[in-house]
């Protein structure tokens, strides 16, 4: 009965480890880390929306301020709770997504990447 005990120990103990490996090694390693930041790098504040198309191509997703549903995010990703002051582009490109909303005058005034 000892010996029994003694091996779950070390399972258990050994099957902790290698998961607290396991979560450090996804925490080090993001594969959408240069998709993540070629997103980011394409897009600033203050840019044209025809800058914005010309870098990202055509959103999956547009909405106005006047016309956008109550809950316009993308399910299965996450995203900033903003309200859309003139409208906002969606890129889903599948790892990461993009949101860049944009003020009346057209240009970004705000952005997010994050995954899902």
């Amino acid at each position: 009965m000892k010996r029994r005990k003694a091996v779950l120990l070390f399972g258990l103990i050994g099957l902790t480890l290698f998961l607290a490996v396991l979560a450090g090694a996804l925490f080090l390693f993001d594969p959408f880390a240069d998709a993540r930041n070629e997103l980011t790098s394409a897009v600033a504040i203050g840019m044209t929306e025809s800058e914005v198309r010309a870098a990202l191509g055509e959103p999956q997703f547009e909405y106005s301020a006047a016309d956008a549903p109550e809950d316009y995010y993308v399910s299965g990703y996450s995203h900033r709770k903003r309200a859309i002051s003139n409208k906002v582009h969606v890129y889903v490109t599948g790892e990461p997504i993009c949101y860049v909303w944009y003020d009346s005058s057209n240009r970004v005034e705000d952005y997010f990447v994050g995954g899902s």
